[in-house]
């Protein structure tokens, strides 16, 4: 097969979640002139327990892009964000051990932009760890790990916790990592 044209891989990978995109770029560098490449995003923090407070179940901000050490992560030393197919982070979570699961970790788009609190509907620049298109995952009760991916449309963003209403809910997140996955153009 011959070599596609670099243009029309990264336009390809543009539209692939990042699971499908890294397997594309490993079938041959001759036919795939791009390679995935991770580079971590420092955090203010790895971990924070939440406590919710009754009859709220408010959505709490965490940290924000504009808060990290350094504000610079779009891409390998100075590359466009045009360059940047997903930002990615991972972590360990668990709620209070028992009754509902209503722990949940957001990110919204905006340093601006505030997450969806319990019973609302989450705005179109909130993404959640979702189980299914239109639905929340919520903290498991015993420690599990958690991943979630998107595709940024700026270098901001903001990272929410929510540990629910009703009382005794809470969350508790731990190891949280973030990294950019940028194309290298081979």
């Amino acid at each position: 097969m011959n070599e596609l044209p670099q243009n029309s891989c990264l336009h390809i990978l543009s539209y692939l979640e990042l699971p499908d995109a890294a397997s594309l770029t490993t079938i041959s560098k001759k036919t795939i002139p791009v390679h995935l490449q991770r580079r971590p995003i420092p955090l203010s923090e790895t971990s924070r327990g939440l406590v919710g407070q009754s009859n709220t179940g408010e959505s709490v901000h965490w940290q924000s892009s504009s808060s990290l050490p350094g504000n610079d992560w779009s891409g390998p030393t100075g590359a466009p964000l045009s360059l940047t197919h997903s930002i990615e982070l991972c972590w360990d979570w668990s709620d209070q051990g028992w009754g509902n699961q209503k722990g949940a970790l957001a990110i919204t788009l905006s340093d601006e932009d505030r997450a969806a609190n319990d019973y609302e509907t989450p705005p179109a620049t909130e993404i959640t760890s979702t189980l299914r298109q239109g639905s929340r995952a919520y903290a498991p009760h015993s420690d599990s790990p958690r991943s979630l991916s998107y595709h940024p449309t700026d270098s901001s963003f903001a990272i929410w916790l929510k540990a629910g209403g009703g009382g005794g809910h809470m969350l508790n997140i731990s190891g949280l990592r973030a990294r950019v996955v940028y194309y290298e153009l081979l």
